[in-house]
């Protein structure tokens, strides 16, 4: 049931329909009497007065209609002088083709709605779809060696003294391992690709999936998440404008620009590099510890069953330890290696018996 609103410019009318003057014309009852019949198809019926002078011409009601709560609104120009039959073609006319609109409105509302599973009557978004229950198949790639692996500082300690040697590119070397990777088998089944927004890791990530051999089988996104343990200059990263330049088919300005650690110090990307310099720090264990766990359970949420990510030695270390019961195994530069993950964490052993 829907509700009623009648504008006129005739109080005399308006008076009369809504009880407060009785109505004796002769030319007016009949008028009167279908009016009545046909307010017992709305849930609720109200006349309002217009002076005559916002009556000009049918559009002003039109546009003095919008600004009611009505649900639909018809405007009738009706005028008590012309004779009978004139006011009932006014009236039976209109309202007859309100009618017929109104139901084929209806009907098109019901056709759209039934069409459009991803919509709710309520407004508010269906429930997701279940993720799968078996376990997400990982597809580990470490970055081919970098310009810090062969560096003496790796050996012997990293002060930041050399700029190169921050977010360290690959060397030689590991240009020539990663190309290796191109046309994987394995590759060529993920459903997502991961990778740190680290250089050697993108570069990697480049090469496993070169431009001319095509796109890459699957979206690609990056997730600072992945990045490497920050212990050296190799491990501080470039910020999200630089990165989104070098590589700008990977969506980088989407990032912070600093998205790595920095103990909580808000600063620019040079800012942080020469912090670096002067006093030196390193990201906690138990904090990088926390990002991995972070990671697999973002991981979880994900509905692809196989995953390429493609990072560093420390991190695929400790994810592998804690949650893929793989131990003491550390990936060689430029070496994919696959492995299951449950889509639930196990269940925590039971506490001890006491004696």
């Amino acid at each position: 049931m829907k509700r009623l609103v009648v504008k006129g410019d005739s109080e005399v009318i308006i008076k009369q329909m809504t009880g407060q003057y009785q109505c004796l014309s002769e030319r007016l009852v009949p008028l009167n009497e279908y009016a009545k019949e046909f307010e017992g198809a709305f849930m609720s019926v109200r006349y309002e007065h217009i002076p005559r002078t916002q009556n000009t011409v049918a559009d002003s009601l039109a546009s003095l209609g919008k600004t009611n709560d009505a649900d639909y609104e018809v405007t009738l120009d009706v005028d008590v002088y012309p004779p009978i039959r004139r006011v009932t073609q006014l009236l039976r006319v209109p309202l007859r083709l309100f009618a017929r609109a109104f139901s084929i409105a209806q009907s098109l509302v019901r056709l759209v709605f039934d069409r459009l599973p991803l919509l709710s009557v309520g407004g508010s978004p269906p429930p997701p779809p279940p993720l799968p229950t078996g376990p997400q198949t990982l597809l580990l790639v470490r970055h081919g060696q970098s310009m810090h692996n062969i560096a003496s500082v790796a050996k012997y300690g990293d002060t930041g003294a050399d700029a190169s040697l921050f977010d360290a590119p690959l060397s030689p070397l590991g240009e020539t391992q990663v190309a290796a990777l191109a046309g994987h088998e394995l590759l060529a089944k993920a459903e997502l690709i991961i990778s740190s927004p680290l250089t050697r890791a993108v570069q990697t990530l480049f090469g496993a999936f070169p431009p001319l051999s095509g796109a890459p089988p699957a979206p690609v996104e990056l997730w600072p998440l992945v990045s490497e343990h920050l212990t050296d200059s190799c491990d501080i990263g470039t910020g999200a404008a630089e990165l989104a330049k070098r590589f700008p088919t990977l969506h980088a300005s989407t990032l912070p620009e600093v998205w790595w650690y920095t103990g909580g110090v808000q600063e620019t990307a040079a800012g942080s590099r020469e912090r670096y310099r002067e006093c030196g720090f390193m990201e906690p264990e138990l904090m990088f510890i926390g990002r991995v766990d972070a990671f697999v359970e973002k991981l979880r949420q994900r509905p692809e069953s196989v995953i390429a990510i493609f990072g560093h030695s420390d991190f695929f270390n400790y994810l592998m330890e804690r949650h893929c019961g793989v131990f003491d195994y550390w990936l060689e530069n430029a070496e994919l290696y696959s492995m299951e993950l449950p889509r639930k964490p196990p269940a925590a052993p039971p506490p001890p018996e006491s004696s």
